[in-house]
């Protein structure tokens, strides 16, 4: 999925969603719940996923 197409679903700019896939912008509740929502994740699920990322950067 690209960036263009998520931002357009989501309704927010691609600019957003690359700085936050880089971590250059933190995510807004709002933005979260909608993240959520559209990849049918609970929250623990993205949390795992936002923490086992951050663990492959700093290796």
């Amino acid at each position: 999925m690209s960036q263009q197409t998520l931002a357009i679903d989501l309704e927010i700019s691609q600019s957003k969603v690359s700085k936050i896939e880089n971590g250059t912008e933190k995510i807004t509740l709002p933005y979260f719940i909608k993240i959520l929502k559209y990849f049918s994740l609970s929250s623990d699920e993205m949390i795992d996923f936002l923490e086992d990322k951050k663990k492959r950067q700093i290796q």
